[in-house]
């Protein structure tokens, strides 16, 4: 992604696709986190689009500092960023969005001299996790799961992990 240094979504569609076709046939756990800012539109309206640029930016750096190396983080849309993490199941999955979820709690992810101390902002995000299972066995109901859950983070106040 030009904007903000990750794998972009044609990237990161390819990847699950291999990684769901590898876990099928091998039988490892892989879970989908979706991460989304919550109330992107109003950081843009507030500060401008390039403020919120540099928002993304930053959370996609703090994603990847809290990622191993085995993990795929992709640009999934405007402001969401998807992580493939293979060999994981939905609990530790849960866990390491929950770590995400904190760290952008209490990181400043807006640039300095922009808003008060910290993030007072309020800059949060709301994340969906899913995982492979008995009902779930396609890249597209890895992501409709992921992306449910994500909806229902958002419907139950933002700022939390939902798992489905």
């Amino acid at each position: 992604d030009f904007l903000t240094g990750i794998p972009n979504y044609r990237y990161f569609s390819a990847r699950l696709s291999q990684e769901v076709a590898r876990s099928n046939r091998y039988q490892p756990p892989l879970s989908l986190i979706m991460i989304d800012i919550d109330h992107f539109k109003k950081i843009n309206d507030t500060y401008g689009q390039r403020v919120g640029d540099l928002v993304l930016v930053a959370l996609a750096k703090l994603v990847l500092s809290i990622a191993r190396d085995t993990d795929i983080t992709a640009r999934y849309g405007r402001e969401e960023i998807a992580v493939i993490a293979p060999n994981t199941p939905a609990a530790d999955a849960a866990g390491f969005a929950e770590r995400i979820r904190q760290a952008v709690e209490t990181a400043s992810l807006l640039p300095a001299g922009v808003g008060a101390a910290g993030n007072a902002a309020g800059v949060t995000v709301s994340i969906g996790v899913s995982s492979l299972g008995p009902h779930v066995r396609s890249d597209r109901a890895l992501i409709a799961g992921a992306y449910a859950a994500l909806l229902n983070a958002k419907h139950g106040g933002r700022n939390r992990v939902a798992v489905r």
